[in-house]
């Protein structure tokens, strides 16, 4: 198996060079789309994206989105390749994360400062640091949990990605 693809077990990341146009290459994900009926997508001349076809459809699952680049450098294409959930379900973790940080900060701030300066005890603070200490633990958990019931979606999607892909590859 090459280096690159071999990568994609470890790294929810992949960059790999193509001896083939950025149309062939995103031709090549069109056939493979259409050949499997368990996996559903898009794909244009520049960007893909691909996904497993399940009953259900739970907040974490993962999807695979190629885009495709024309190398300047050389005759070909550099195809860069990310496993994860949809954008929305990122942006939406990463904005739980930032907000109950802040509040955190927050909190632990008022409460250190007062308690330094010998003012009135904010015993609101104290609550409010564990709470959002409480809050944080709770989203990395619900994280942890969404990416284990994907793992059997995470391991179809890598294995479309090496077949797909692994032909493609410049050797």
């Amino acid at each position: 198996m090459s280096e690159s693809l071999q990568s994609i077990r470890t790294r929810p990341r992949f960059t790999m060079e193509s001896r083939y146009s950025t149309t062939e290459c995103s031709q090549r994900l069109k056939t493979r789309l259409r050949l499997h009926k368990k996996f559903t997508g898009n794909v244009n001349a520049e960007v893909g994206t691909v996904q497993v076809e399940t009953a259900q459809d739970n907040f974490w699952k993962p999807r695979l989105t190629v885009r495709f680049e024309r190398n300047r450098e050389n005759q070909g294409t550099i195809i860069r390749g990310v496993f994860g959930p949809s954008s929305a379900v990122w942006t939406f973790f990463m904005f739980l994360y930032f907000l109950f940080a802040t509040a955190l900060m927050t909190f632990a701030s008022f409460w250190f400062v007062s308690s330094r300066l010998k003012m009135e005890v904010y015993t609101w603070a104290i609550i409010g640091t564990v709470v959002s200490i409480l809050l944080l633990i709770l989203t990395y958990a619900a994280a942890r949990v969404g990416q284990k019931l994907a793992l059997r979606e995470m391991a179809l999607l890598r294995k479309f990605a090496e077949i797909t892909f692994m032909a493609l590859e410049k050797k």
